[in-house]
């Protein structure tokens, strides 16, 4: 093992870039989160339905990416190239990371939202199988594209017809993913999220209906007057899934116009 190995497998945080290629960083990131396997959280996971996982916790995961990041200094090319290596274990830990990776980039650096184009998203997307990782990369990645170009909302929209439910729950959950990521509350903001649940509030598969409901609800408790006339519309709708999510999503709406869409 050469010394930029070493030092990386030590999990030192090293401010100077460090000599390692994307390859040779992946089995580091694995033995790195087998050192913080945690085999309680690890069957609680399994238990939510997060399968291959060594259980650790989301603050030691963030500060494996933290640490990653200010130890190499990879270009977009080999950023890109990391990622997706990451991605294609078949473990949770590292998925996660994947994802946090892109979320910080993203964040840090515009030019990023190019590196990592939405065709290149929806491919690893695909994949995801669980909630966790469908609602990390909605909130914290997919809102933050929609903010940063709005014509990324059409982009998308076939995504609600997608095969896979984790992918329509991506679809759904990213309207909170945009609201939160704006930073204001206009109407304009809860109009475009809410064009976005539109599109999803009668998919009855448990992984959509749920995150459509735990969405809107997010949206109604911040900004529920400009939320109250797409409620009415809906109530319109004879279907039982849509019941289910004006009941639930509702909750922080005063009484009395409550009463009015249930």
């Amino acid at each position: 093992m050469n010394s930029a190995l070493k030092t990386a497998d030590a999990g030192i945080l090293n401010r100077k870039p460090i000599d390692i290629s994307p390859f040779e960083l992946v089995p580091v990131i694995t033995r790195t989160c087998r050192k913080y396997a945690n085999k309680k959280n690890s069957r609680f996971n399994l238990r939510l339905g997060i399968a291959k996982n060594y259980g650790v916790s989301r603050p030691e995961l963030r500060k494996i990416t933290k640490n990653t990041l200010n130890m190499v200094k990879f270009n977009h090319k080999e950023m890109k190239e990391f990622v997706h290596l990451l991605w294609k274990i078949n473990n949770n830990e590292e998925k996660t990371i994947s994802l946090m990776i892109i979320a910080d980039s993203i964040k840090k650096d515009p030019r990023y939202f190019d590196v990592f184009s939405l065709k290149d998203l929806k491919n690893i997307v695909n994949s995801v199988s669980s909630w966790d990782l469908a609602d990390f990369f909605a909130t914290e990645i997919l809102g933050r594209y929609l903010i940063h170009n709005y014509r990324n909302f059409g982009i998308i929209k076939n995504w609600c017809k997608d095969k896979n439910p984790w992918v329509r729950r991506i679809y759904s959950i990213s309207s909170w993913g945009y609201f939160s990521s704006s930073g204001v509350i206009s109407k304009r903001i809860t109009e475009r999220s809410l064009s976005i649940i539109n599109n999803v509030i009668s998919d009855p598969a448990k992984p959509v209906k749920t995150g459509t409901e735990w969405a809107l609800r997010n949206i109604c408790k911040r900004d529920w007057k400009n939320c109250y006339q797409h409620y009415k519309f809906w109530k319109k709708i004879k279907d039982p899934t849509v019941a289910w999510i004006i009941r639930k999503s509702s909750i922080f709406m005063p009484s009395k116009f409550r009463k009015n869409i249930q």
